[in-house]
């Protein structure tokens, strides 16, 4: 864990899991302080690729400063200046002042996971 920014990467091996593949019940008992987040790119956008999709994300972590995260992730030349849209569910919520804890309790997964998508464009989300 990057002990600044309260954010652990999962273990490399995992990034060619699907979602379903991790168990993300048994990485919050492990961790219930920390929340499994999938981060993945609108299959449809031009923005670059994120370099990796799965991460363990502090409670208490503003979402303001995960979606600052993501931006520093895309892989690019040089950080993305654009627009930086982030989808959860396709639903929009107020990114000023959210907790990754307020995100988790009313978005998780089936599977255990907060699924976010991110885009260089706009579909009717968050922008940041």
């Amino acid at each position: 864990m990057d002990g600044r920014c309260g954010i652990c990467v999962m273990k490399p091996f995992m990034e060619k899991l699907k979602p379903h593949d991790v168990d993300a019940w048994k990485v919050r008992e492990r961790g219930p302080d920390h929340i499994p987040v999938w981060v993945e790119k609108d299959a449809s956008s031009d923005i670059p690729d994120i370099d990796m999709k799965k991460y363990n994300v502090h409670r208490d972590m503003p979402l303001r400063e995960f979606v600052d995260f993501i931006r520093l992730r895309i892989q690019h030349e040089s950080p993305w200046k654009k627009s930086l849209f982030v989808y959860l569910m396709n639903t929009e919520l107020p990114i000023g002042t959210t907790l990754m804890s307020e995100v988790d309790e009313k978005k998780k997964d089936e599977y255990g996971f907060v699924r976010i998508t991110y885009s260089g464009e706009e579909r009717g989300g968050w922008n940041h």
